[in-house]
């Protein structure tokens, strides 16, 4: 993993690098499956009904999960509207539903991201023949969105550089 800037979104990421040198006959069919942790601080979900996570694909039809913890205990949110797998390339804000979140005991709802977990390839599906992924994913910020007046929260949003560090992934 690397910190890079995208220039196209200008915005800050973090890129997957698979070690190309680690290829086997066994890696042109195995999925390989990644974890992006968070460290970020909660938000009040009040007036936002979707949270999105930008990602930069490469095609390899990796599945996708986002964790969130709430005030009301961890959830994995995974049906994302646009894309539930990585079958895209270039950057896309894949949007879930926020799901019901309950008060804590002080009467307060929050949520976080804690976690990203996507697959990737080594090789994608060519119509001739297994080819080598010349891209890497990217994960890009993460927001909470109010899809009916089409705002987000992109300046409070969730840096994709507030990640935990890679020995913890």
């Amino acid at each position: 993993m690397k910190a890079v800037h995208d220039e196209q979104l200008d915005m800050d990421a973090a890129e997957f690098v698979l070690d190309r040198a680690k290829v086997t006959p066994a890696s042109q069919a195995i999925e390989e499956l990644c974890t992006f942790g968070f460290k970020a601080k909660a938000h009040d979900p009040a007036g936002y009904d979707q949270i999105g996570i930008w990602v930069k694909g490469n095609g390899t039809f990796g599945r996708t999960t986002l964790m969130v913890n709430t005030s009301s205990g961890t959830r994995r949110v995974g049906a994302f509207q646009d894309r539930s797998l990585i079958c895209f390339d270039g950057w896309r804000l894949l949007r879930a539903k926020i799901p019901y979140i309950k008060p804590d005991k002080d009467g307060k709802r929050w949520i976080r991201p804690s976690q990203f977990i996507f697959g990737t390839a080594r090789y994608a599906l060519d119509p001739k023949d297994m080819i080598p992924v010349p891209e890497n994913i990217c994960i890009g910020d993460v927001v909470l969105i109010d899809s009916k007046a089409e705002k987000d929260n992109t300046e409070e949003g969730y840096n994709a550089m507030d990640f935990v560090s890679e020995k913890d992934l």
